[in-house]
């Protein structure tokens, strides 16, 4: 009795009100950890450089820290991002999922994957893929099609984890040429 009489008396006060909504707002923000966590093998990754063109291959460990499963399609690769005055702006869109399709991949809560991925651009005229004059040294980042739903019928998926959620932790990027 002692006990609900204390309570009614703090939660009618402005104070006890202003109290406890402080204590559930410090509760829901900022504490979770993101979905997924991903980071690159290495800190370093070489962009090689010859008088055709250039590319880059990185691998990364994608870890599931959520509780619900996650999917993406391993054959169209992640996307790659540079940073540049503290923005992070597509080098290079994956676009070969418009053209290939293949059974999404799952990772269970609390499973881990190694996804890799071969950027290749071209600097000769009227050859594709181009390599965008903006892949230079600095930093850049993995961006995955994760999503939290799958169509088993036809594999599409819905429901994408927001970019900031699916992208790799930043890494460095040093160019190494192959001219000889």
């Amino acid at each position: 009795m002692r006990l609900r009489s204390l309570l009614s008396v703090e939660a009618l006060s402005g104070r006890g009100i202003l109290l406890l909504g402080v204590a559930i707002a410090g509760c829901a923000s900022g504490n979770r950890r993101p979905p997924l966590s991903i980071r690159v093998v290495g800190d370093t990754v070489p962009l090689l450089r010859s008088s055709a063109g250039a590319s880059l291959k990185a691998s990364a460990v994608i870890h599931n820290n959520g509780k619900r499963a996650v999917y993406y399609t391993g054959t169209c690769g992640p996307g790659l991002q540079r940073q540049t005055d503290g923005r992070w702006g597509y080098v290079w869109d994956n676009q070969v999922c418009l053209l290939v399709r293949s059974r999404p991949v799952r990772v269970a809560p609390g499973d881990s994957v190694v996804a890799s991925a071969h950027f290749l651009g071209s600097t000769r005229p009227n050859q594709l893929p181009r390599v965008d004059p903006r892949v230079q040294p600095g930093l850049y980042r993995l961006v995955f099609a994760f999503a939290f739903k799958m169509d088993p019928k036809n594999w599409d998926m819905s429901d994408y984890l927001p970019t900031d959620q699916r992208s790799s932790a930043p890494f460095t990027v040093v160019e190494k040429s192959l001219q000889r």
